[in-house]
């Protein structure tokens, strides 16, 4: 589907209204978005204001948003939460900035409000809803939900929140394939000059604030760029230079701080040893607060002739 059509498709009560009574063909179409409806709908279904008004004063209908309700009872689902907004904003909108960040899996956490992007100037924030405004809405289907692309997801946040916040949802970005860093320097508008520069700064698909640190840190230092969360072997490692056959991993405290996870990474770097590459590994506290010695060691290893594949 069209994401500019989604607003029309889910307007077509054709099928809910073959041979059903009003309150079955309501919930039939509220199963279908999440347990809401909208007024719209309800009139297309064949119910005038009285039915309508009638049903919201005996509790069938509740209020989510003005115009919007949850059919039976007021428990929301979250994806039923995201249709009312979008069912609010009216035709031509989409999901975007945090809720749509959350939904790329940018970001860890919905926010407590959904936020929409319309070209629709009519339409004003509510309770518990932004709505933005654009003059141009690039938008994509995603779950079945017309939302911002990731890039112009990430041009939003890039304009409207802190820039560790966006650094590390550009980073994700990177993890899952959804942009490239030349995407990221080629914004035009609010916010692009963030991105340009987490471009230049040489953001790279990290999974975690401890490589991100560090990397930058590499970049800023002047030596080899690695490749990152590269694979080797079997092994996913977290910095590679293929020509000094060096491999780099930092062992954050959440996932190294345990004697199972102490075991598997010396299993992991004997393996590694054995395919010819020297495997270095830095602690949160070496990264954090002794940066100086971690990229000289670096640089003593990167400085030695480019070593032959081992046979």
């Amino acid at each position: 589907m069209d994401p500019a059509r989604w607003y029309d498709e889910i307007h077509d009560m054709h099928e809910f209204r073959r041979n059903r009574l009003p309150d079955e063909a309501i919930a039939l179409l509220a199963s279908s978005l999440g347990g809401v409806v909208d007024r719209a709908q309800l009139a297309a279904l064949g119910l005038n204001r009285g039915a309508i008004d009638h049903r919201i004063r005996v509790g069938r209908l509740r209020p989510v948003f003005h115009g919007v309700y949850a059919v039976g009872h007021e428990a929301v689902s979250p994806r039923g939460r995201l249709v009312a907004g979008l069912l609010a904003a009216g035709p031509g909108a989409a999901l975007s900035h945090g809720t749509a960040a959350r939904l790329w899996t940018l970001t860890p956490s919905m926010p407590k409000f959904v936020e929409i992007t319309t070209a629709n100037r009519s339409r004003r924030p509510r309770r518990g809803l932004v709505i933005h405004q654009t003059r141009h809405l690039e938008a994509t289907l995603h779950h079945g939900l017309p939302l911002t692309t990731p890039t112009r997801t990430l041009l939003d946040l890039a304009a409207t929140l802190p820039r560790a916040v966006v650094e590390r949802a550009c980073s994700e970005a990177l993890v899952l394939g959804l942009v490239t860093a030349a995407e990221l320097g080629q914004q035009q508008g609010r916010g692009s000059a963030v991105l340009a520069q987490l471009a230049r700064a040489g953001v790279a698909p990290t999974r975690s604030e401890l490589e991100r640190r560090l990397l930058k840190a590499v970049v800023k230092a002047g030596l080899p760029r690695p490749e990152v969360n590269a694979r080797l072997g079997r092994h996913r490692v977290d910095f590679l230079w293929r020509e000094q056959r060096l491999v780099a991993e930092t062992d954050g405290r959440q996932f190294h701080g345990h004697q199972i996870a102490i075991e598997r990474d010396h299993r992991r770097d004997a393996e590694l040893q054995l395919l010819g590459y020297t495997v270095l590994r830095f602690t949160w506290w070496q990264v954090m607060h002794d940066t100086a010695a971690v990229l000289a060691q670096l640089a003593r290893f990167l400085s030695r002739p480019a070593l032959r594949r081992a046979s």
